[in-house]
């Protein structure tokens, strides 16, 4: 899924401004850094109980950090970072290209 297919599905979605934070592969898509499989959203607790009211499962981030956090790299590098995945851990290199100035994967 590219970055604007991301963009696509939230504006489907119609999630309300300012209780959602796009995270993960998905925030690097919209960054044009590379494709994702899903779409992670932090979400206020408001909307958590909206979205579970309507359906919607619940997961907890594998670091246990719940809460909306900023949206920008240093946070995403910390969270992979922290995870160590093999494919967090290339999300890290592909962040590091992207902050130099390369391109990324696309």
């Amino acid at each position: 899924m590219t970055g604007d297919d991301v963009i696509t599905e939230l504006n489907r979605l119609g999630l309300p401004p300012g209780q959602y934070v796009v995270a993960g592969g998905a925030a690097l898509a919209v960054r044009r850094i590379r494709e994702t499989a899903d779409i992670d959203l932090v979400v206020t607790t408001e909307l958590s109980e909206r979205l579970a009211r309507s359906g919607w499962a619940q997961q907890m981030r594998r670091n246990g950090k719940p809460g909306l956090y900023r949206d920008d790299l240093e946070t995403l590098a910390g969270f992979k970072a922290s995870y160590g995945r093999e494919n967090d851990l290339r999300d890290l290199d592909l962040i590091a290209a992207h902050r130099a100035g390369g391109k990324g994967a696309a």
